[in-house]
């Protein structure tokens, strides 16, 4: 399968001319917003036997059923709802150290690159906490199950986490410290996100997007962070990996890619109303989205300046994908209400993603890197480089490669960072304090396994 760097360029142009027309269309047929009534509540349903996520009322019956093909492709282990070989990912995974006796928690990971990355970490020996919504997670426990027993590496433990819900968030990290409060926790990996959601408020008042993005894990790590600083203490370090994106900044005319105090704060439902139509990003659903991507960067880098001044071994880092063929693109249009889409458009959109993106095995590179590369550094980003483009200009030219260190993203720049920390605090409740740590060297305490009554 060609890629990006290899295509004819005659190839290329059909590729651009067919997404400029995407985006011709979807401005022809309306202006870029519109305030309509919509719901953020979700609902599971059973298509073609496989359980899915919809969204409340949604009639769009060749989604459902896209979404439903993705998850049997899962079943019978391939990847994506377009299938792309892996160039990247194998080989680098490979080469990585075992993760014996480390405990890795990660959000979002029952599909893409949150269930990429626990399949290779249940490959490395590591023992997997899953953090996801109740439902529909059953399919991926199976699978991680299965993977375990293949590896010699203990069952994954599965905790419920529902990220649209603060309470339920608090209550994760309650079941964390109660389960690992002796072992600590080695990773945590904030992956899990949606795109391009309707303007919708929580039942705590915040958008959907920037809670379940952003200001969830914000309160996850915060309740986390006493186990990530006892691993340290008894294995030497401990990680916290979020998960930005390439649409971290959004060219469009009359928008700032800065971040603005007003889409962290519990402002649901009144953030610029919805796009008329779903097409190529942009409007007021992919702003809110392009927010909530640029704030997990700000609050990696705010998170590694507290941690550096506390002398911590735990690390803050993080991660962009790329853009890979997961089911966030189909549960991005289902969160939309996107109209039924005719055999045309996803034509297009199959071709666009052959030609364009990378694998998700490609995509979870960033993620793995961070997760489990002795040689990533705290307050680093990494991720395909592209153009290496920052402060506000989107770079395409990042969709697809190998993830490398990526340049210092200029948006998150020192005002950033403390508006976002001080508003996250707000908005959640939570006292985020980074405690000093002197004198910190690896424990004489191996004998407290993670992995003790877990086989």
């Amino acid at each position: 399968m060609q890629h990006l760097a290899d295509l004819d360029p005659r190839v290329y142009a059909a590729c651009a001319v067919a997404i400029g027309t995407a985006a011709i269309v979807r401005r022809w047929r309306a202006s870029t917003s519109e305030k309509r009534p919509s719901s953020a509540s979700a609902s599971i349903e059973v298509v073609d036997g496989r359980e899915i996520f919809t969204k409340a009322g949604s009639t769009n019956v060749s989604l459902k059923k896209q979404l439903s093909g993705y998850y049997e492709n899962m079943a019978n282990d391939k990847s994506g709802f377009v299938e792309i070989e892996s160039r990247h990912y194998p080989a680098y995974a490979a080469s990585l150290p075992l993760l014996t006796d480390k405990v890795v928690a990660i959000t979002g990971c029952t599909s893409g690159c949150g269930y990429r990355l626990a399949r290779t970490c249940v490959e490395k020996q590591a023992l997997v906490v899953m953090l996801n919504r109740k439902g529909r997670a059953a399919l991926a426990e199976q699978k991680l199950a299965e993977h375990a027993k293949l590896h010699s590496a203990p069952p994954p433990v599965s905790i419920e986490c529902d990220l649209t819900r603060f309470e339920s968030v608090r209550a994760a990290g309650a079941e964390l410290a109660k389960q690992f409060g002796g072992t600590g926790l080695d990773v945590l990996c904030n992956n899990a996100g949606i795109m391009g959601f309707t303007d919708d408020a929580t039942e705590d008042g915040c958008d959907v997007q920037m809670q379940v993005n952003h200001t969830s894990h914000f309160l996850l790590t915060s309740l986390a962070m006493p186990l990530l600083e006892k691993a340290a203490a008894l294995r030497g370090e401990a990680r916290v990996v979020n998960h930005s994106s390439a649409l971290r900044a959004l060219d469009e005319r009359g928008w700032s890619s800065e971040l603005k105090q007003r889409y962290l704060e519990k402002r649901g439902g009144n953030l610029g109303g919805n796009n008329k139509t779903f097409g190529v990003p942009g409007g007021p659903n992919f702003q809110r989205y392009q927010q909530s991507k640029l704030a997990n960067v700000v609050f990696t880098y705010a998170l590694h300046d507290r941690l550096s001044e506390a002398g911590s071994r735990v690390k803050a880092l993080v991660a962009h994908p790329g853009v890979a063929p997961t089911a966030l693109h189909l549960n991005s249009a289902m969160g939309a209400d996107a109209a039924e889409s005719g055999w045309l458009m996803r034509a297009l959109m199959r071709f666009f993603f052959k030609a364009m993106t990378q694998s998700e095995e490609d995509g979870t590179m960033g993620i793995l890197m961070c997760s489990a590369d002795p040689a990533a550094e705290s307050g680093h980003f990494y991720g395909p480089y592209g153009k290496g483009l920052v402060g506000g200009q989107h770079d395409p030219a990042a969709y697809t490669g190998p993830a490398t260190r990526m340049k210092f993203e200029t948006l998150a720049h020192a005002e950033a960072r403390e508006m976002l920390w001080r508003v996250s605090e707000e908005v959640t409740g939570a006292s985020f304090t980074v405690s000093t740590v002197v004198g910190q060297t690896p424990s004489t305490e191996a004998a407290v396994s993670p992995f003790k009554g877990r086989s």
